[in-house]
């Protein structure tokens, strides 16, 4: 999805690094990126020719972390997978008369938390029945608090990409992993440990327990789908599969 001539600029530029995993992927991700970026000049050039950016909300963001080891700014893991490289993601908003330019917040959101948020923005109830899984960010952005009502995020993975399935719960600066295959689990305490390198399931059993606790039930009470067998599983093909992949 690249333009060519922006593949090729990256290109040339890459022969100057030393470090780059992936030199067939990075030119190409780096000019999407330029790419995307001179999108969004021309819409907020637009904007401002039809006289209405003052009236426009711009929200830029992502739907999940890097696609690589080296986009995701040393922390473990990328797209798919459920530590901090695959789930932290860009995250910029202009709302004239709202926020302030410059300004920053370390709130824990997820992207459930942009429905009711865009709701309050332009003024839509928001209703209780219907609207569950979010919590309106209106209050961070205009400055009138500084982390939102809610002490728990969940999140939800029971199919194989990249990773084995999963869930997590990240409550305050602790994260914890369940991987659904063999119920392994693996705690973080993010304030000390953003690169997630050490894992204290083992020290911390009660605090595992607790939010493991929390998991299960909010797992229940959304009716997660969860992994079932495969009855037209081969493992026959599978091992196929790998050896051709030289795995």
């Amino acid at each position: 999805m690249c333009p060519k001539e922006l593949e090729e600029k990256y290109k040339r530029k890459a022969k100057a690094f030393k470090n780059l995993k992936h030199e067939y992927i990075s030119p190409k991700r780096a000019g999407m990126v330029e790419a995307l970026d001179n999108s969004v000049g021309r819409i907020i050039n637009k904007l401002d020719a039809l006289g209405i950016a003052d009236n426009t909300i711009i929200i830029l963001t992502g739907d999940n972390g890097g696609n690589f080891d080296e986009t995701t700014g040393g922390l473990k893991g990328y797209k798919g997978f459920s530590h901090e490289g695959g789930v932290k993601e860009p995250f910029i908003i202009n709302w004239p008369g709202q926020t302030k330019p410059g300004s920053k917040n370390d709130a824990v959101v997820i992207g459930m938390d942009f429905y009711p948020t865009i709701l309050e923005m332009a003024n839509l109830p928001l209703k209780p029945d219907e609207h569950l899984d979010g919590v309106s960010m209106v209050s961070l952005m205009n400055g009138t608090s500084k982390k939102l009502d809610r002490n728990e995020v969940y999140w939800h993975y029971p199919h194989y990409h990249r990773t084995k399935p999963y869930g997590a719960i990240r409550k305050g600066d602790f994260k914890l992993i369940e991987f659904f295959e063999d119920s392994a689990l693996e705690l973080y305490d993010l304030s000390i440990d953003p690169n997630e390198t050490q894992n204290i399931i083992r020290t911390n059993p009660l605090l595992g327990e607790e939010l493991l606790s929390k998991l299960k039930n909010w797992r229940a009470n959304i009716g997660a789908q969860m992994m079932h067998e495969n009855p037209n599983y081969n493992s026959n093909k599978t091992e196929i599969k790998r050896r051709k992949k030289g795995m």
